[in-house]
């Protein structure tokens, strides 16, 4: 809005309290040169420009946002399917030793369920291992220096002596990489 008068009984406070604090408010008082009229609407039509590139830009990253979020949200439900049918026993712990994921095979074979098993300690559960040293080592020490096979030992519910071969590989994430 562009107010150009010759005369004003109003003054800005008046103004601004029935108009509102607006940045797309002007006042042009006369007399004017020709050159303040051509200036203030370049000006005023360069601003309208530039709040529809804005605005466009803005819908379009939104549009962006929305279509990379489906495509993340779908690549996760597929590496989760992927990880459910995994045949091997999957087990992951967090850098403090909490279990993070326990996978439908390691629920049957250590009769220990997911809900039971996730956030809490690994070295806490109740798996008879037959060395738990060696089984605290290999996960606690070895898995920190990079990938590490070994066999591990436990007793099942029937006191059956059961052999592990695991491999254990350490995931480097972006908290891990800034402490080194």
């Amino acid at each position: 809005m562009v107010i150009c008068t010759a005369y004003s009984d109003h003054s800005w406070q008046r103004i601004v309290e029935r108009l509102g604090h607006n940045d797309r408010l002007l006042v042009l008082k006369k007399p004017f040169d020709e050159i303040e009229v051509v200036q203030l609407a370049t000006s005023l039509c360069e601003k309208r420009r530039l709040l529809e590139i804005s605005l466009t830009r803005m819908e379009n990253l939104e549009k962006a946002f929305t279509a990379q979020a489906a495509e993340l949200q779908e690549a996760q439900e597929n590496a989760e399917t992927l990880i459910q049918s995994i045949t091997s026993i999957l087990i992951s712990l967090d850098s403090t030793g909490l279990v993070s994921r326990w996978n439908p095979i390691a629920e049957h074979v250590f009769k220990i369920r997911e809900a039971q098993a996730l956030g809490k300690f690994f070295s806490e559960l109740p798996i008879r291992w037959v060395d738990p040293l060696s089984t605290a080592h290999l996960i606690l020490e070895r898995s920190s220096h990079g990938p590490c096979r070994s066999e591990l030992h436990f007793i099942d519910n029937e006191n059956n002596r059961k052999t592990l071969e695991t491999s254990v590989f350490p995931v480097i994430d972006a908290a891990t990489l800034t402490r080194v």
